[in-house]
């Protein structure tokens, strides 16, 4: 079984970001018997979509391997972070994480927008996508394909110029909807569980402690910086006010997540050895 454990690094923004994120992806990669590989070139040279619409090329860029994952670069993995190659069904084509609609922290994460209360029906409605299959939003933050089943489906759709004339990419051709939805109009997807993509957006409106480290956040924000540092520059320093935010994150880590800091949530510093590739501090 061939395995390939990808990331996308365009720019020089996004190779600084990297170097932090190196060491995780390298020993992630090694644990879970894969070939860590970095995407550094558009994979559509003409550029006919933006280069996360691109990422539906990936499953047909890597088509020699039996089995790819995708992440993001602003994650932490935890150091007892399981194998995701593992949750892959055989007969999962695609596998990602799904959007928590219809909770409480859903609607609390975005301010309780009016698009909060609609149903995963309602969200694909909104994009003209329909299917006599159940949907799912999903986050694009982690990604799981079997070429095999996947790298025709999301190239075609990629490349259907007559269904995309006219259209708003970000709402129609963008990535994470097009993956969902065809996966699961197909009946090959298989939802990932959330360890492996959890997002601090919503983990922070789940409880108490969750909410007393939002308001911190927000405060250190407001107060301070107005836009927190993304990982670049954020030290111990910086983090100070960060107290109960940092607590979560360790906590996620402790439990073997995979931690998402989307929504340009801060990547704080914490305990190194909670972190693969990672040395312990001495």
């Amino acid at each position: 079984m061939s395995r390939a454990l990808v990331c996308t690094v365009i720019g020089e923004k996004y190779e600084r970001i990297f170097e932090g994120f190196r060491p995780q992806f390298e020993a992630y990669a090694e644990r879970c018997g894969a070939e860590p590989l970095v995407v550094r070139q558009p994979l559509d040279p003409q550029g006919r979509h933006r280069l996360f619409t691109q990422r539906l090329l990936i499953p047909g860029a890597y088509a020699t391997f039996d089995e790819v994952a995708h992440l993001d670069i602003d994650l932490f993995i935890s150091s007892a972070a399981e194998d995701i190659f593992a949750y892959l069904p055989a007969q999962a084509g695609f596998s990602a994480a799904v959007i928590p609609r219809g909770t409480k922290a859903y609607e609390m994460a975005w301010n309780d927008a009016p698009f909060t209360r609609w149903t995963h029906e309602e969200y694909f409605a909104t994009k003209d996508l329909h299917s006599s299959r159940p949907l799912r939003q999903i986050n694009g933050g982690v990604l799981l394909f079997r070429p095999e089943l996947t790298a025709e489906l999301f190239r075609s759709w990629y490349f259907d110029d007559a269904r995309h004339a006219g259209k708003s990419e970000y709402f129609y051709a963008a990535e994470e909807d097009a993956m969902a939805f065809l996966s699961q109009d197909r009946g090959c997807f298989s939802e990932l569980p959330q360890r492996f993509n959890r997002q601090l957006i919503y983990r922070l409106c789940e409880n108490e402690e969750g909410l007393n480290a939002r308001a911190e956040l927000t405060s250190l924000v407001n107060r301070v910086h107005r836009k927190v540092r993304r990982t670049v520059g954020l030290t111990r320093a910086t983090a100070v006010g960060m107290r109960h935010y940092a607590a979560v994150v360790e906590q996620l880590l402790r439990e073997g997540n995979l931690v998402h800091f989307s929504a340009s949530y801060p990547m704080v510093p914490v305990d190194p050895a909670l972190v693969a590739g990672r040395p312990a501090a001495h």
